[in-house]
């Protein structure tokens, strides 16, 4: 019992050692915080150009597709599809397709800011709800002269394992473009 009254007491004495040991934070030695490296940068930019806010968006979209595209060879090699002319007709459809589905995208778009906008009225939402669904009929026509132009190209209908590995990366399906790329 003295034992663990003696192990208590110490215990204590350590624990206010402890505590008193650390520094007083009201009295801590004051120093300059280190200075923003690009404050006159984003200054400067935000005085001489107001960008529209889509603009960088645009720029990274074009830059990621533009790498996904890149992997198209690789994609079709590894599926068995080695033909080098097959290949860039393929990358070739891909971009024409991404471009058929860029007014598809912006109505998309248009409509989900009409949606979330809170004092849109009936009128401007069926009206972006008629914009998008025109651009998808619009769309879907583009697809499809895509695809015939390609089969005119590469005649993937009458090779299996050609049709199949476009099945696969995504290029027979209008939304499976953008889904594989």
């Amino acid at each position: 019992m003295k034992r663990q009254a003696n192990l208590a007491f110490t215990s204590l004495l350590l624990l206010c050692g402890v505590a008193l040991a650390q520094p007083d934070l009201t009295n801590a030695p004051k120093g300059e915080n280190p200075p923003n490296r690009n404050a006159a940068a984003k200054a400067a930019a935000r005085a001489g150009k107001k960008a529209l806010p889509g603009a960088d968006l645009k720029e990274r979209n074009a830059k990621r597709i533009e790498l996904r595209l890149q992997r198209v060879p690789k994609m079709l090699t590894t599926l068995g599809v080695t033909e080098a002319a097959t290949q860039d007709a393929v990358a070739a459809h891909f971009q024409a397709v991404l471009k058929a589905r860029e007014p598809l995208q912006e109505a998309q778009l248009k409509l989900r800011r009409v949606l979330v906008s809170k004092i849109a009225s009936d009128a401007q939402i069926k009206a972006a709800l008629d914009a998008q669904r025109a651009a998808r009929k619009d769309y879907e026509t583009a697809f499809q002269k895509a695809l015939d132009d390609l089969d005119k190209k590469v005649s993937y209908t009458k090779n299996t394992r050609l049709e199949a590995a476009l099945l696969a990366i995504g290029a027979l399906d209008p939304d499976g473009v953008t889904a594989a790329l």
